[in-house]
């Protein structure tokens, strides 16, 4: 294991949210002369599970407010089922424009919610607090793709593994949507991708600095 003080104040850097506290890093840095690589480590993960930690208290009525969002994602099947003539000429075109396209439609279709979502959010956030941080919601939002085409690939891949029963979208209402328990991995991924949106996208607080107790 590498007792590279530089490596560990990267990690603290990069890794802690919202970056790590210059004095805290220093009194680490400190107070790992002579100690093991071990020592080192073990440190710079209890500080980066520690602003987790806090940045979960502080933040949980915004995860709140992913989770409610991200339930109502299953309303896109009915955005979708109105625009049926648009998705049919889609699939006019050769292959494998017809499946790009299709998918974009879909994909483009969710991170439009998703967005709408982050936006929302960040406002009511703001006008609470009364800061704004315009970078970060741009951070927020281009976050937002990787993350929610990765976690909905995953939901994609559990949901067609998994045994369950066809269900006929065509005839559900708005809140049947919303119970079936085949969208829960896709509100799942919604609700992943959204909420580390969010904690990237809401300003910066201040930091209040803090002295490591050795162990």
């Amino acid at each position: 294991m590498s007792r590279n003080p530089g490596l560990a104040a990267w990690a603290l850097e990069h890794l802690a949210p919202g970056g790590s506290d210059p004095g805290l890093t220093g009194d680490m840095l400190e107070m790992a002369e002579g100690r093991s690589a071990r020592w080192l480590w073990g440190q710079v993960a209890l500080a980066v599970a520690a602003g987790y930690g806090r940045m979960l208290r502080r933040h949980w009525p915004a995860l709140l407010f992913a989770l409610a969002w991200s339930v109502s994602a299953p309303a896109l099947e009915l955005i979708q089922r109105q625009n049926e003539a648009f998705e049919a000429r889609l699939w006019t075109m050769r292959w494998p424009w017809s499946t790009v396209c299709d998918l974009g439609y879909s994909l483009g279709l969710a991170l439009v919610f998703l967005w709408t979502g982050l936006v929302v959010c960040v406002a009511l956030y703001s006008m609470a607090t009364w800061r704004f941080d315009v970078r970060r919601l741009w951070r927020g939002i281009w976050l937002s793709v990787p993350l929610y085409a990765v976690a909905l690939a995953a939901a994609t891949l559990l949901v067609g593994l998994a045994p369950h029963s066809w269900i006929n979208i065509e005839q559900m209402s708005w809140v049947q949507l919303i119970r079936e328990p085949v969208f829960i991995p896709y509100d799942a991924a919604c609700w992943f991708a959204l909420s580390i949106a969010v904690l990237a996208a809401l300003p910066r607080g201040r930091r209040r600095r803090a002295r490591m107790a050795a162990l």
